[in-house]
C-alpha cells in the first residue's frame, strides 16, 4: 500500500482550499446558477456503489442544509450517486434529508436485496421496487423537477456496445431522466438484462467511468467537489482476486467488457494519489478539486449493506465530514467528539417532505434528517 504522509500526521485537507472559498463566497454573496460574476465554473460530482449512495447523499444533504446548493453550476451522479445527484438537483432547498432517509428506511427492507431470488432466476437487487414504488410513491422523485433545474445534471451510464462511458445531460423530459438513471443503477451480474436507450444498450456507470473529477474537467469546470462514498485512504496498487473474478464473469457478458473493466479500474487506482495531493491544494490556476469522503477510522458501508444501525451510523459520519469542510472546523475537533451528527423530526406527508402538522393532507409520516451539534 502506498505511503501518504498526509494520513499519518491527521491531515486531510486544506481548510482554505480553493474549492472550499468559492463555495463560501457564492453562499455568502448569494449568487445563484446563470447569475455569476466570478467567472467560474462550479461542479459537484456524486459517487455511489449501491448501498454506499448513502454516504454521499449524507454529504448533498449537508450542502442543502448549509446554503450551498446554488454554488454550484453543474452536477454529476453515477450509479446510486446519480439518484442522489438528481434529488440534490430537484428538491426545496432545505428538504434533501428526505430522499436521504430512503437508504436506512426503504432499501433495507429484503424487497430491495434478496440473496435467495438469483436462486429462482430473479437478480439480487429489485429496481423494480426502487423506481416505481420508493422512487414514485414512497419518497417521490420528481423528474421534471430535475430536468427543469437551473443546475445541470448529468448521468453517467457503461455503453456496452462501445465498451466505454456515455454520459447523459441535456434531458429533454423526466421519462428520459428516468430511463437513463434507471440504466445508470443496473450493475451487470447483480441485476438482469440491460436498457436500451436510442439503440444504446447502457448499464451501471460505474462499470468503467473514470473519477468524475476529470469528466468535470473535460466540460471545463474550475472548481469541483468530489463526493467519494469509500473512506479516504492510502492507494491500493494490487488488484484483488475477487475484483479479477468479476472481471472473469464480465467477459462471458461482452468480449472485451471484463478487460475495459480492470483498465478502467487501474485508472481510478491511479487517480486517487491525483485526488489526494489535490486535497492540499492552494490558489492557483487549477482547475481545482477537493475529494470529500468518511475519513479513517469511520463506518464504511458495503455495496449490500443492510443493516439500518450501520448506515446511519455511516451517515453521520460523512455528514459531519461535509460539516466541518464547508465551514472550516477542524478535523481534531471532529476526531475528538466536539463534533457530532444528531437526527432529527419532521413530518412528512404523502406529497413530500416537510409538510406543517397542521397540514390537510392525510396519514403524514415521520421522516428522520440530521442536524451537526457544533463545536
Amino acid at each position: 500500500m502506498a505511503r501518504d504522509p498526509h494520513l499519518e500526521t491527521g491531515d486531510f485537507w486544506n481548510p482554505d482550499h480553493p474549492v472550499l472559498k468559492i463555495l463560501r463566497q457564492r453562499r455568502d454573496s448569494g449568487s445563484t446558477p446563470g447569475n455569476r460574476r466570478d467567472g467560474a465554473k462550479v461542479a459537484l460530482t456524486v459517487a455511489g456503489g449501491g448501498m454506499r449512495g448513502a454516504v454521499s447523499a449524507a454529504m448533498c444533504t449537508q450542502l442543502d442544509d448549509s446554503g450551498f446548493r446554488d454554488a454550484f453550476d453543474v452536477v454529476y451522479g453515477c450509479s446510486s450517486g446519480a439518484i442522489n445527484a438528481a434529488y440534490f438537483v430537484s428538491q426545496p432547498a432545505g428538504t434533501c434529508w428526505y430522499p436521504l432517509s430512503i437508504y436506512y428506511e426503504d432499501l433495507t427492507a429484503d424487497q430491495f436485496i434478496r440473496y435467495t431470488r438469483p436462486m429462482s432466476g430473479g437478480s439480487l437487487i429489485d429496481l423494480e421496487y426502487v423506481f416505481e414504488e420508493v422512487l414514485a410513491s414512497r419518497k417521490p422523485l420528481d423528474y421534471d423537477a430535475a430536468v427543469r433545474s437551473p443546475l445541470g445534471l448529468v448521468v453517467l451510464t457503461t455503453d456496452l456496445a462501445a465498451r466505454q462511458v456515455f454520459a447523459a445531460r441535456d434531458f429533454s423530459t423526466g421519462t428520459e431522466l428516468k430511463a437513463f438513471l434507471r440504466a445508470g443503477a443496473r450493475p451487470p451480474l447483480v441485476t438482469k438484462g440491460e436498457s436500451e436507450i436510442d439503440g444504446r444498450r447502457l448499464v451501471d456507470g460505474a462499470l468503467l467511468a473514470p473519477p468524475q473529477f476529470r469528466l468535470a474537467m473535460a466540460d471545463g469546470c474550475t472548481h469541483i467537489l468530489s463526493l467519494g462514498t469509500r473512506r479516504i485512504r492510502a492507494s491500493r496498487p494490487h488488484i484483488p482476486l475477487a475484483v479479477r473474478a468479476y472481471a472473469h464473469c464480465l467477459e462471458r457478458v461482452r468480449g472485451g467488457l471484463g478487460s475495459a473493466y480492470l483498465t478502467a479500474l487501474r485508472h481510478r487506482q491511479r487517480d486517487r494519489e491525483v485526488l489526494s495531493r489535490q486535497r492540499f491544494a492552494t490558489d492557483g490556476p487549477g482547475p481545482h478539486v477537493l475529494g470529500l469522503a468518511s475519513l479513517p477510522w469511520m463506518t464504511t458501508i458495503r455495496f449490500h449493506d443492510t443493516d439500518p444501525s450501520r448506515i446511519l451510523h455511516a451517515i453521520r459520519d460523512a455528514y459531519s465530514v461535509s460539516y466541518c469542510a464547508t465551514e472550516g472546523i477542524g478535523v481534531d475537533r471532529l476526531r475528538g467528539g466536539l463534533v457530532s451528527t444528531l437526527t432529527r423530526f419532521a413530518i412528512a406527508g404523502p406529497g413530500g417532505p416537510a409538510r406543517p402538522a397542521r397540514s390537510a393532507e392525510p396519514e403524514p409520516t415521520t421522516g428522520t434528517g440530521m442536524a451537526v451539534a457544533p463545536p
